[in-house]
């Protein structure tokens, strides 16, 4: 007020916009009533910053989550200096520098924070930046404890690892047994790629006529049950080769125990299946010479059981194969007062020990005594031991030699394309000219080009009749 004479003559106003500044102190008057509920509500560590005198505040989860006291850290530098794993320590002051230079109003970062016990677990600490005349001054945050999840997201990175890498061929399918990944192996193994087989049923691109058919059933039933199965099985490539796998299932199930997804891992087993199948065949040989042989022959095993008696022995004693299998030779078929010679005669044998001329006394169905002479039974024995062993040993060459024969093709092959290919680009190049540059060709310049195709033409007719002697 102005007075004269005492009097109130003026009153003088003034005026300050405020606006601003009061809607800054709506805005931190809500973001502090979020922060106390979020704060009371969350179980993550929420922290709040005040970055001039660079003083810290808590709620209970610096102690839920890392074991300290709530007053523990006061302070942001010593925070970050002892807390932050060194090898993030960088990473985080270079996001929060980001932020405040971009003044930005959200601050994000994963790193590691040490517990009170020494441990450092994973976090994720999101925060809000409040900023006075474009100026950082608080900073609102919550960390987040994602150990686990970092822990499970590296375990199922060193399992696609695995998946991905293995020489055996995997693929996943949902629990309608659509495809969902395959790995390279696969692809390497049967000749589709992902993006060919993706929504496809396995047995649709892998069976074939000569896959069989109760081996299907079984394995579907399986499958439909959710249960593991692993089954040798005949399937087909791309190119409709067959070829012979170990498939293994295993049924994968969610946290509720509904199936979810199925595994299938693949081994090729069809240089396995072939040696199997040769062996079983010189196996079925030998049976053969023995069950037709012109004298008796009979063997047991290491504890006196019958288990090859030919038609010559049936003949003589009057036993069918059938009666005689699995029965014990010296209890059946020794007179008793023989049977403790002939166990420690036999048992000579089955130490390596040769008998030769013995005089082994047999029982006939119709209990007529008969006498064999058995000679050299080691002997036979090691014959055909060794027989097993050369045919193995010629089988096993033969499929190594059928491997060299098969590089040896492949490179063949490679190196006649390439051949061929030098004289056919000749012939390409010449004839493109006279057909492109007919009119400024001389006649002589013709020429020459069709001598040079006709050279070309030679050459390749000589690679073919090399080819031709070489087959």
């Amino acid at each position: 007020p102005v007075k004269e004479d005492g009097m109130v003559t003026h009153i003088i106003l003034t005026a300050v916009d405020v606006t601003e500044s009061k809607q800054f102190e709506q805005k931190l008057k809500y973001i502090t009533e979020q922060y106390d509920i979020v704060s009371k509500a969350t179980n993550d560590a929420v922290w709040d910053w005040h970055i001039a005198d660079d003083t810290l505040a808590w709620n209970h989860g610096l102690t839920t989550i890392f074991g300290y006291d709530q007053h523990h850290m006061a302070h942001a530098q010593p925070w970050r200096r002892y807390n932050i794993h060194p090898q993030d320590h960088y990473t985080f002051i270079k996001e929060i520098e980001d932020t405040f230079a971009r003044r930005q109003t959200n601050f994000s970062c994963t790193y590691r924070f040490r517990c009170t016990n020494g441990v450092y677990k994973y976090v994720f600490d999101r925060a809000f930046v409040i900023y006075e005349n474009e100026q950082p001054v608080r900073m609102i945050g919550a960390i987040q404890d994602i150990d686990d999840r970092m822990a499970n997201l590296e375990e199922v990175k060193k399992l696609s690892l695995v998946a991905s890498k293995t020489d055996s061929a995997v693929a996943i399918t949902d629990k309608y047994n659509r495809i969902e990944w395959i790995n390279q192996s696969f692809t390497t193994l049967t000749g589709y790629i992902l993006k060919e087989v993706i929504g496809k049923k396995l047995s649709g691109i892998l069976y074939g006529s000569e896959t069989n058919t109760h081996t299907i059933a079984n394995i579907e039933m399986k499958i439909a049950t959710g249960k593991s199965v692993t089954e040798e099985v005949i399937c087909y490539s791309k190119t409709r080769n067959p070829f012979w796998l170990r498939t293994t299932i295993t049924p994968i199930f969610d946290d509720v125990a509904a199936l979810e997804k199925f595994i299938f891992i693949f081994s090729d087993i069809t240089e396995q299946k072939t040696f199997e199948k040769n062996i079983t065949a010189i196996a079925r040989e030998l049976a053969h010479l023995i069950e037709h042989a012109n004298t008796p022959i009979f063997g047991i095993d290491r504890n006196g059981y019958i288990n090859e008696w030919n038609h010559v022995t049936a003949e003589l004693t009057g036993y069918s194969k059938n009666e005689t299998y699995g029965k014990k030779l010296v209890d059946h078929f020794i007179e008793a007062e023989q049977a403790a010679l002939l166990s420690s005669e036999l048992q000579k044998v089955l130490n390596g020990i040769a008998i030769s001329n013995f005089e082994l006394p047999l029982l006939t169905k119709s209990k007529d005594r008969i006498v064999m002479l058995l000679t050299e039974l080691i002997e036979y024995r090691e014959n055909l031991e060794l027989k097993v062993a050369e045919r193995t040993r010629a089988l096993n060459e033969s499929l190594q030699k059928e491997k060299e024969l098969v590089e040896i093709k492949n490179k063949f092959v490679s190196m006649v394309s390439h051949e061929f290919r030098t004289p056919l680009s000749s012939i390409s190049m010449a004839s493109g000219f006279i057909k492109k540059y007919r009119q400024r060709f001389s006649p002589e310049e013709i020429d020459i080009k069709i001598d040079n195709i006709e050279k070309q033409v030679k050459h390749m007719t000589y690679l073919l009749n090399d080819i031709l002697t070489i087959g």
